[in-house]
């Protein structure tokens, strides 16, 4: 009985143990089957890297002697790109690009003149003028009371002379190739050319119709649509007849006049921007009571930089200006700055019988130009009337807007 009683409680307390190592996860199926169903359950649910991955940051140790871990396959987002090997071989060095050097916008050179002097170095030079000189020059009065003979006039032919510089020289255009005039007159065409493209950015250019005219144009009726003059023009009445009065259009691969509505940018530029190159708008609607001659738009001439400033500024005719000059001699004469911030000395002295004298100051670039009726007018590029007397010279102030009529 009590051999029976022994082995039951044996068998009893086997049966325990058993249980407790169960119980406490000991070694066997059960252990592993648990590792691998919560390795695929964290993976799945949890989306934590297995344990052979490394985190960002971190690195694998390897044990000295083991075998290399092969590297995990990478997740999607991850680079599949492989570094590069180093081959320790020199590899050709690579040149860094050429900087490209932008070109630069052309810029319009202000105007110098090279031979002006502030002061003069004193004294008095005269000079003789014959009765004939009072006919030549650029301060010309043309009408029908103050006729010029054409033969007279002293022109070049523009067109050849252009096209004989290189290409820099300008963009202005001839509407024939005979078109002949002042060679002053296409220097200053040439500057203006280049200024309006500079200025204004236009591809368009001036072109010169009617220039200087023989007499046989001039009376030739035909011509007047070739040739842009109006018919009453008087043969002997023409600025075209001295080579001093120009037509001006517009060009690109159509002819424009000024005013029309394809070039109003580039006609308003010329209208502000001649006299500094010597031009003034000769007919005008508001002048017409004084030149006795119709308005017309594109025809211009040229007068020279200091008396194209005062009629522009002041909103008069060449006729009335003509005239105001008469009131200023050598010992006073007018005082004109033009755009360029130069002082012009101007003033008048009448035509005499036979030789008229004509004094100026020694040491100053001067200009006589008779004005085709009864004197000359004469344009002194500085000032010098304090160096001749203690007295002022004359000052007429000039305004930038003109004067009203």
């Amino acid at each position: 009985m009590k051999k029976t009683t022994s082995r039951i409680l044996s068998a009893l307390l086997s049966l325990l143990l058993f249980a407790a190592l169960i119980s406490c996860g000991g070694p066997g199926a059960a252990t592993t089957e648990t590792a691998e169903t919560a390795t695929e359950t964290g993976t799945a649910e949890s989306g934590d890297p297995s344990p052979a991955e490394s985190l960002p940051g971190e690195q694998t140790g390897q044990t000295d002697g083991a075998q290399p871990t092969v590297p995990p396959t990478p997740s999607a987002g991850q680079s599949t790109t492989e570094p590069p090997v180093s081959t320790n071989e020199p590899t050709e060095p690579v040149e860094p690009p050429t900087p490209t050097t932008p070109t630069p916008a052309p810029t319009l050179t202000p105007y110098v003149d090279p031979d002006f002097e502030k002061e003069a170095i004193g004294g008095v030079l005269t000079v003789e003028k014959t009765a004939d000189d009072v006919h030549v020059g650029t301060l010309l009065l043309i009408n029908a009371s103050y006729g010029y003979d054409p033969a007279s006039a002293t022109v070049v032919n523009g067109y050849n002379t252009v096209h004989s510089r290189p290409t820099t020289t300008g963009y202005i255009g001839f509407q024939t190739i005979n078109t002949e005039l002042r060679s002053d007159l296409l220097e200053a065409l040439i500057r203006m050319q280049h200024a309006l493209v500079i200025e204004t950015g236009t591809k368009k250019k001036l072109v010169v119709g009617a220039c200087y005219l023989t007499a046989e144009k001039l009376e030739d009726k035909e011509s007047d649509a070739r040739f842009g003059f109006y018919q009453d023009d008087d043969p002997n009445g023409s600025e075209h007849g001295a080579g001093i009065g120009v037509n001006l259009t517009f060009n690109d691969t159509y002819t424009y006049r000024l005013g029309e509505s394809a070039v109003l940018k580039e006609t308003n530029w010329i209208y502000e921007n001649a006299h500094r190159f010597g031009f003034i708008q000769r007919y005008t609607e508001s002048g017409k009571g004084m030149t006795g001659h119709a308005a017309e738009l594109g025809h211009f001439r040229y007068v020279g930089i200091p008396h194209a400033t005062y009629i522009y500024r002041h909103g008069i005719t060449l006729d009335e200006y003509i005239e105001l000059i008469k009131s200023y001699s050598f010992e006073s004469p007018m005082v004109i700055t033009d755009p360029y911030g130069y002082d012009w000395s101007v003033y008048y002295v009448q035509a005499e019988d036979g030789s008229t004298t004509v004094e100026m100051p020694i040491g100053l670039i001067s200009e006589i130009s008779g004005n085709n009726k009864d004197g000359f007018i004469i344009s002194v590029k500085g000032t010098y009337t304090e160096a001749l007397s203690p007295s002022e010279p004359t000052i007429l102030p000039i305004t930038e807007t003109p004067l009203s009529d």
